[in-house]
């Protein structure tokens, strides 16, 4: 098939994930694909590389496999970018799945609204704490978004992701648009935010069409889950929008502004997540060099009390714990009822 025939693009990237991860996710992303689409599989420098056989599902010849060395989850996508020939692009972590309809009713959409951006819903699946939830917007067309709109779809946690969109390739392409590669732990944000500022128009679907799976091991995991430039760049690219926001004449309530030492206090409590691949010597420098947020003579007992912290974290959040947390952040999180993988 010729690159101009190709309809869409689904760009694929992975790290040191499982095979039978890698397998689910395929298998979802053909049985929701047309003859005339194409999956991009990035392998971004995993330890035990990814073998063709674990995403060709039979060999399909709509699947390409690409090896990269380790740069990032926003490194392995813009890569995917480079390769794709797609009038529409999509993103999908190849630890979740997606529903087998999710990019045709997409494409439908954007073509019916004229938009080039479709954001779809999600239902995000707590795997050991048997829990679910479901976050789905209306059939509507945005136009460009306003400031309400994008309100709008933060309440209804449909902005953040890149995974839950099919983009334009040509909007993408003609106004430069790629992920920061220093942008994790905000890099959809950022990217998002990039597309509003370029006078994207948008539509958003009432249908659940991307599984997202949360575990103690994610895709995010096989990154470094903790990085201050990218707070701060997420900070950065809200604060922009908001600035061209109110030069156009919209009112701006949503977001106060957000001082370096709350990100670094962010950063420090990422640093001890469950997973974190950073040493005990790793946290301490980092203390020492950029925890401006307490008082420098105290950089040893704030290490013993993280020690703590982390340790409770570790061995006394049992699961009956972690489902109320998640009931206390989330109310409509409700019981999984059949097992999940």
């Amino acid at each position: 098939m010729s690159c101009s025939a190709i309809r869409l693009s689904v760009i694929v990237p992975g790290c040191n994930n499982p095979e039978k991860w890698w397998r689910r996710c395929v298998a979802s992303v053909l049985a929701a694909c047309g003859a005339e689409d194409e999956v991009i599989c990035v392998d971004d420098g995993s330890k035990t590389p990814v073998e063709p056989g674990w995403v060709f599902a039979d060999s399909d010849a709509r699947v390409s496999l690409y090896r990269k060395g380790n740069g990032g989850l926003s490194s392995a996508r813009n890569y995917g970018m480079g390769k794709v020939c797609g009038r529409y692009i999509a993103f999908v972590d190849s630890d979740d799945e997606v529903s087998p309809e999710s990019f045709d009713h997409c494409i439908r959409h954007i073509e019916a609204t004229k938009s080039d951006i479709c954001v779809y819903g999600v239902k995000t699946i707590w795997v050991d704490e048997g829990l679910y939830k479901i976050d789905v917007a209306e059939n509507k067309s945005y136009g460009a978004l306003r400031p309400i709109d994008v309100r709008e779809l933060l309440r209804k946690r449909l902005l953040n992701y890149a995974w839950n969109k099919v983009y334009c390739r040509g909007f993408l392409v003609s106004n430069n648009l790629k992920f920061d590669v220093d942008g994790m732990p905000c890099e959809d944000v950022i990217f998002n935010l990039h597309c509003i500022m370029a006078g994207a128009r948008w539509c958003s679907l009432n249908y659940v069409g991307y599984v997202y799976y949360r575990t103690g091991l994610t895709l995010l995991s096989s990154y470094k889950p903790s990085n201050i430039n990218g707070l701060m760049a997420g900070s950065i690219a809200w604060r922009n929008y908001k600035q061209s926001s109110q030069k156009a004449g919209e009112m701006f309530g949503m977001f106060g502004e957000i001082s370096e030492a709350e990100l670094q206090k962010a950063e420090w409590v990422n640093m001890w997540k469950p997973k974190s691949p950073f040493t005990m010597s790793e946290r301490y420098k980092w203390l020492k060099e950029n925890g401006r947020f307490i008082n420098g003579r105290y950089v040893f007992l704030e290490m013993v009390r993280s020690l703590v912290l982390a340790f409770a974290r570790r061995c006394l959040y049992f699961r009956p714990v972690r489902r109320w947390n998640i009931k206390r952040q989330y109310p409509d999180a409700v019981e999984l009822r059949s097992g999940v993988e």
